[in-house]
């Protein structure tokens, strides 16, 4: 029987697939933040012929990844985006699943013309509303920095589709895409 969380990263990757189908086909993928707790469509990405690098910030999560020969992974903070050894100009897609309330609300709206800039389509996902979670010492870049509803991602020229409630912590989730 499935747990809770991998029920709803199931539902989450249900959405994914009816709101931006286009993600899952061949070409270059940029995934940022891939934790291995939030990684549920990795595999569904690398199975539909996408060529997949790794953008991950936690060093040890970057180590995870590190051991599998279909990865190519890069140790860096999305923020840095411009000046990051091994990061490539330009991506299919640039993923960034789970991770722009991460950044500041001042300061996403610069980090993602970047990611824009490198990329044909940019298809973000995070929770919506107000969902706090604190940094931990082992992980420092758990914190949510940013409040982020629908139209803060339409007001930046993305489509958006939403599942469950504003500050629904657990279940929420907000996927934001646009064709650059």
């Amino acid at each position: 029987m499935p747990t809770k969380n991998e029920e709803i990263e199931r539902t989450r990757l249900a959405q994914l697939r009816r709101f931006a189908p286009q993600v899952f086909g061949t070409g270059t993928l940029l995934y940022v933040g891939a934790c291995p707790k939030r990684a549920q469509c990795l595999e569904a990405l690398i199975a539909s012929g996408r060529k997949v690098t790794i953008l991950e910030v936690m060093e040890a999560y970057a180590a995870h990844y590190a051991r599998r020969d279909d990865l190519r992974v890069i140790c860096g903070d999305v923020r840095r985006l411009a000046s990051l050894p091994g990061v490539a100009d330009r991506y299919d897609v640039i993923f960034w699943w789970h991770g722009p309330e991460h950044v500041s609300k001042p300061e996403l709206p610069g980090v993602l013309a970047e990611v824009e800039r490198r990329a044909k389509l940019v298809v973000l996902a995070c929770p919506w509303g107000r969902s706090p979670q604190r940094g931990t010492d082992a992980d420092p870049y758990r914190e949510h920095k940013a409040t982020l509803m629908p139209g803060d991602f339409e007001e930046w020229g993305y489509r958006v589709s939403t599942l469950g409630a504003a500050g629904g912590r657990s279940a929420s989730n907000l996927i934001a895409v646009k064709a650059t």
